[in-house]
């Protein structure tokens, strides 16, 4: 009827003009939308105090950041802190290795070029003790510069937070007290991830949930142009990334209580020559050379069956249709226990740390603050996608679950992996340091040079010889 005619036509209309409205409000949005200015105003905050106090040429703060997706996505905002603040954001944005040297001697110098740098957990040990970085409680427990309400440090999952304060003790479990060195961002817990067509091709039952059972389904996943396990095995500190969770589901500790490497105990011989056992008989080709993207490209091609390394790449490769040949195949879990059922998961993470010789410590708290709040946090995390929050609302808001809900039991795995979560290694500020020799040691089994035994032996007095030359034992 011409009225039915009539009642669609008035719909089509509103229609459009709802639509056309709706595109101009978006032309209309600054560039951080969705993030608004009232996200942060309502904090009892004067995000404006550093500049109005400052120097009458402005105030620029220097970030050191490393070429990584965290930073890719933090970027379109930064002109809204700016425009909140009044402060200016010069960042360099530098390759990974040369970030490290390049931040390291920029602390050490004492310039305070840099007013902020990203940092991990296992080098804020050092640069803690020798004084590089600000105690950012002096911050927090300030309330001109932190609204603790807004700032809700208690949505932080404990063990991320926790993660990034010492007391300067050295020891086992020392961390999670005394200074807060850092703020993280994102945690990347190292997992075990499996191809369940290739378990399934196998005849096997589901992913190995013990070491020994790790290297018999490795063996039997192999073959037919298939390798069973991938492992990161590049002469350089992230090698022990994959190795960590089964030497300390085996050992109780790195070092002993004179703060002495004892990493050639019996377990750790066991563990260690098991490992490097299966890598050479079940691994492809080239092992000692792969590094975390050579783990990634054998595990979504599809011909590799199983890999214990970082959950935060799960997004952005094992579950992307455009680069994967696994989406949808894949099974995520804890790493393999040890023989006593131990159960263990080193946590890498990226953080916000404040150079100690900073002239605007007061800014740079402003910006950490900003960057690490779940209003931001939220919006960076989803857009990153392949990042593993460390804020509980961040993790369980509309935005997450809506990009994790197709990655198989990637969300239930992550939860039930908290627990486990943890830093295993002495915490000492030659960390990083002492592992060069393990790492050659670690080689040598994987390539079939030496035993175990012989390669940690040899490892462990080079480590020593580290430590002592370090004055570990003054």
């Amino acid at each position: 009827s011409q009225l039915e005619e009539a009642q669609a036509a008035a719909d089509e209309a509103a229609a459009a003009a709802e639509e056309a409205a709706a595109a101009a409000m978006v032309e209309e949005q600054p560039s951080w939308y969705p993030l608004t200015m009232e996200d942060f105003t309502n904090a009892n905050i004067d995000w404006q105090g550093p500049a109005k106090n400052g120097p009458a040429e402005g105030i620029t703060l220097h970030v050191a950041v490393l070429s990584h997706p965290y930073i890719n996505s933090l970027r379109p905002y930064i002109p809204l802190f700016e425009e909140l603040t009044g402060v200016e954001v010069a960042y360099d944005i530098l390759p990974t290795e040369e970030f490290w040297v390049k931040t390291a001697a920029d602390l050490a110098g004492g310039t305070g070029f840099y007013d902020l740098v990203m940092t991990g957990t296992e080098f804020e040990w050092g640069w803690d003790e020798a004084g590089w970085l600000y105690d950012l409680n002096e911050f927090i427990d300030d309330p001109e510069l932190t609204d603790k309400d807004w700032y809700d440090l208690d949505d932080f999952y404990p063990y991320d937070l926790a993660a990034h304060a010492w007391n300067g003790e050295y020891g086992i479990g020392t961390y999670g007290q005394g200074r807060q060195n850092a703020i993280p961002v994102n945690s990347e817990p190292l997992m075990l991830m499996c191809n369940q067509e290739l378990l399934d091709n196998a005849g096997l039952p589901g992913p190995p949930t013990t070491w020994e059972e790790w290297a018999e389904y490795a063996e039997a996943m192999t073959g037919d142009g298939n390798y069973g396990v991938v492992q990161r095995g590049a002469r350089d500190y992230s090698l022990m990334y994959g190795y960590a969770p089964g030497f300390f589901a085996y050992a109780d500790r790195d070092l002993d209580e004179n703060l002495k490497p004892v990493f050639n105990c019996p377990e750790c011989v066991e563990y260690t020559q098991l490992y490097g056992d299966t890598l050479r008989e079940y691994g492809p080709p080239g092992q000692t050379n792969i590094g975390w993207d050579a783990v990634i490209a054998n595990m979504i091609s599809g011909t590799v069956g199983c890999a214990v390394d970082d959950m935060a790449f799960v997004g952005d490769n094992y579950e992307n249709p455009d680069a994967s040949q696994v989406v949808g195949k894949m099974v995520y879990g804890n790493p393999p226990a040890g023989p006593t059922g131990e159960i263990r998961i080193p946590v890498w993470y990226w953080s916000w740390s404040i150079n100690s010789a900073t002239s605007r410590p007061e800014a740079a708290w402003l910006f950490m603050q900003w960057a690490t709040s779940s209003p931001v946090m939220t919006i960076v995390s989803a857009q990153q996608r392949s990042m593993v929050p460390v804020r509980k609302s961040v993790w369980e808001s509309d935005e997450m679950v809506e990009i994790t809900k197709d990655w198989g039991n990637f969300r239930e795995a992550i939860d039930a992996s908290r627990p486990y979560w943890g830093n295993f290694y002495t915490v000492q500020p030659n960390m990083v340091a002492m592992t060069a020799p393990w790492v050659v040691a670690i080689q040598e089994v994987i390539l079939g040079e030496k035993t175990a035994q012989e390669a940690l032996d040899n490892a462990v007095i080079e480590s020593e010889k580290i430590l002592s030359d370090a004055g570990l034992y003054d």
